[in-house]
């Protein structure tokens, strides 16, 4: 086995299941968290996440196989000019999302903070003009700029509503202004209590969503006690089974065409979050491909 250091790939795969050519996911990373406001540390979420993914058992216990077996290359991280400013990360990610896209390939955005996934967002609307955006989230991040910055994380489902329309889902935490705003729009918005609450719920949320979705997880929207590492924990978020369930759910009846995993900040010495959100990743390629 090679060491540490020479590992690159997610979930360690051998050369043989991780080629550009013989791949039908590809994941990329956007290292980029300059508009973060409480706690900092996105920008090292998807190295950490890739590490962490290196030490999963790649079986799926619920399909009884491994779902990497349809192929899972890991792009190569982007230069340093590309992060320097949103501007040149958001172009760098949209060129290469339109480089998977025209490949043919499923596309999976690591961020950094939540904007960074416009321009994935763009180009999966380009090629699939029904498309609807799941927005799993904690926050409704529906304000229209955020100290002085309309692309900041803040911001980042108020700037996707001009590309393709969101569906919010798992929302426990709101301003006035997205609150106001959100009572004068049709954005389909499930709280995360009555998901807890409600089976029925998880039938309506369905219902809300295009033939084609792209899904965008931001991490908070998991409860802090399974998910601490991120930039403002919001209390009484979903569970490990809930979001497994509503992910299983939609790759059944609906297209999932590309996602996006933003916002883990890593916090030194508790690896458990980190290899959560490996294992989420790992879940969604299994239930996009086999569901």
């Amino acid at each position: 086995m090679p060491d540490s250091s020479q590992k690159t790939n997610f979930g360690d795969l051998p050369d043989s299941q991780s080629s550009w050519a013989d791949s039908r996911v590809v994941i990329f990373s956007a290292p980029f968290g300059q508009s973060l406001t409480y706690r900092k540390g996105a920008e090292n979420g998807p190295k950490t996440i890739i590490e962490a993914s290196w030490n999963m058992e790649l079986l799926d216990m619920d399909l009884g196989f491994e779902p990497c077996s349809v192929g899972i290359h890991t792009y190569p991280m982007p230069p340093p000019q590309s992060t320097s400013s949103f501007d040149s990360m958001s172009r760098w990610v949209y060129e290469t999302a339109k480089k998977i896209f025209d490949a043919g390939k499923f596309p999976i955005l690591l961020g950094g903070e939540h904007s960074v996934f416009l321009g994935i967002i763009r180009r999966a609307a380009e090629v699939h003009d029904d498309l609807t955006v799941l927005c799993l989230d904690a926050h409704a991040d529906m304000r229209d700029q955020y100290e002085g910055n309309r692309f900041s994380h803040a911001c980042a489902m108020r700037r996707c509503l001009e590309l393709a329309p969101p569906v919010l889902v798992g929302v426990r935490s709101m301003s006035t202004e997205e609150h106001e705003f959100l009572s004068q729009t049709h954005v389909p918005l499930f709280t995360a209590d009555r998901l807890l609450a409600d089976e029925v719920a998880i039938d309506e949320l369905i219902e809300a969503l295009s033939p084609h979705v792209h899904l965008s997880v931001d991490l908070d929207v998991l409860d802090p006690s399974e998910m601490p590492s991120v930039g403002t924990p919001e209390p009484g978020g979903l569970s490990w089974y809930v979001a497994l369930k509503i992910l299983h759910r939609v790759a059944r009846e609906r297209k999932i065409v590309s996602a996006d995993f933003v916002e883990l900040s890593p916090i030194p010495g508790n690896i458990a979050p980190d290899f959560l959100a490996a294992k989420l990743i790992y879940k969604t390629i299994a239930y996009t491909f086999f569901a």
